[in-house]
């Protein structure tokens, strides 16, 4: 099953310095088109942004957040109560404008129809290109 949701979010940016991108708290909405009846969910989300420079050209990353569903249109039991999630990479620069990244992201959900939480670790490499173009 393909699923279709269109996400909203608004919220407050807390913090903006030298180690840390940002931290943040915010109301989400989702419209989950998913189903036949669409279901609307709204949400809390708390999260933030780190970096750290080791030497140039390599910066290690870390980014969360943790969002609590806690209003629904209607009952589904596939859909989520929480959601955890962090992501660590590393951002190597190659050669013009090439990163190479490895990453780790461990994701952690649970949802309104099961007694368990579900979780799972990703682990892998991303090829990144980014090019700025004077106009």
């Amino acid at each position: 099953m393909l699923t279709k949701v269109l996400r909203g979010k608004t919220g407050i940016k807390a913090l903006n310095g030298t180690f840390f991108d940002e931290m943040y708290v915010a109301l989400v909405e989702d419209w989950d088109m998913t189903y036949d009846e669409d279901i609307q969910k709204t949400a809390g989300e708390i999260g933030g942004r780190w970096k750290y420079n080791l030497r140039e050209g390599v910066d290690f990353k870390l980014e969360g957040y943790y969002r609590h569903y806690f209003a629904f249109s209607q009952y589904e039991a596939t859909d989520f109560d929480y959601e955890l999630n962090f992501t660590g990479r590393m951002d190597v620069e190659m050669k013009n404008s090439i990163k190479l990244s490895p990453f780790i992201q461990y994701f952690q959900a649970k949802a309104r129809g099961a007694d368990e939480k579900g979780d799972n670790l990703l682990i892998g490499v991303s090829l990144g290109y980014s090019h700025l173009f004077d106009l």
